[in-house]
């Protein structure tokens, strides 16, 4: 079966505790809450538009027709009542300054869609890692050559897949979808963000 963004949602925890690192407009983020039910899923993006040449393609750059604060304010409004009832948290930010909020191996499954870049996406996988359970997924898109971001999310999720074998499996790759489940016996400690950067 292709793994689509969608077909994805079928592998997390249903009623787990959850993180979306790269939120955007919040496209995936309502197939997250339709489809999953999740307890809590903190929501991580900077929303900002991006004066940064290496980005200059993307949609949150600050010649891009996207204006990031106008789909946060956007995406806080739909919100509110989640936010009120602690279902939903934003985490304005990058991973890298939000994520060490949230409480080690606590969530079910983060979804890694933010900055492709490779260093970036290697922080993303490193914070990830920290914040899953045993058992937990870890789950990444865009996992394809080419476009503005290069090898980034393909060479970081190799590098990280290789360098923690021990620990993670891999469960589902395809229609450019990674999908790795942490093992549950006791495992080695995460590596420091300060090793993956």
């Amino acid at each position: 079966m292709k793994r689509t963004r969608k077909s994805v949602l079928d592998l997390f925890k249903k009623r787990g505790r959850g993180a979306e690192i790269g939120v955007f407009a919040g496209n995936f983020t309502r197939k997250i809450l339709h489809d999953v039910n999740p307890t809590k899923l903190y929501l991580v993006d900077p929303w900002i538009n991006f004066d940064d040449p290496g980005l200059e393609k993307s949609w949150y750059s600050k010649g891009s027709t996207h204006d990031m604060d106008q789909l946060y304010q956007k995406l806080r409004s739909k919100y509110d009542r989640r936010v009120a009832n602690g279902q939903v948290e934003f985490l304005r930010g990058t991973a890298a300054e939000m994520m060490p909020q949230v409480e080690d191996e606590s969530l079910d499954f983060v979804y890694i869609d933010g900055d492709h870049r490779y260093e970036s996406v290697k922080i993303d996988l490193a914070l990830a890692y920290q914040k899953i359970k045993p058992g937990g997924i870890i789950a990444a898109d865009d996992h394809v050559l080419g476009y503005w971001w290069e090898d980034g999310v393909v060479r970081a999720l190799n590098e990280f897949i290789g360098a923690n074998a021990h620990d993670v499996s891999i469960i589902a790759c395809d229609e450019n979808q990674v999908v790795l489940r942490r093992h549950k016996a006791k495992h080695a400690k995460a590596l420091p963000i300060s090793d993956a950067a």
